[in-house]
């Protein structure tokens, strides 16, 4: 469904989960991976409607001053809006999509800053995540930014 003609679907979405048989949360590994909070992997982030409607409500339950002051720092054009500079983290950890949660504990998702942590061949698992419920309905940073997060 395209995010111009999307009404606000809050009213649905108290208990969106993503469904499937792909994990919510990543993976236990032996080695542990220790998150500098770099921000590399705040990129450019593919959305399926779950997770859009997730953030849609916590981006609605943040004070208003505080998306405020998140929107005026300086970022570059392909960084993640949700993405707090100056305090290096995520606005809505709790709620971040599938690919951030998998994020250094997957093949191809590898952090540069945590090589030798040990990631499980993820490519099935994340082609399962990008066909899953019709696939992606916008990008993080492209088509989806504050506007389209606020309003829903």
């Amino acid at each position: 469904m395209p995010l111009n003609t999307r009404k606000s679907m809050a009213g649905k979405a108290k208990n969106v989960e993503v469904s499937g048989k792909m994990s919510a949360q990543p993976a236990k590994t032996k080695n542990s991976f220790k998150c500098l909070n770099c921000g590399e992997c705040c990129g450019l982030i593919p959305l399926l409607e779950q997770e859009f409607i997730k953030l849609h409500l916590a981006v609605l339950e943040l004070p208003l001053r505080e998306r405020v002051r998140v929107k005026k720092q300086k970022r570059h054009d392909l960084m993640c809006p949700l993405r707090d500079i100056e305090n290096k983290k995520c606005l809505v950890y709790e709620h971040r999509p599938w690919l951030c949660r998998n994020y250094g504990h997957l093949e191809g998702l590898v952090c540069p800053y945590n090589r030798r942590v040990k990631v499980r061949n993820g490519f099935k698992e994340l082609e399962k995540y990008l066909q899953n419920k019709g696939g992606i309905i916008g990008t993080m940073g492209l088509e989806i930014g504050w506007r389209e997060l606020e309003r829903g």
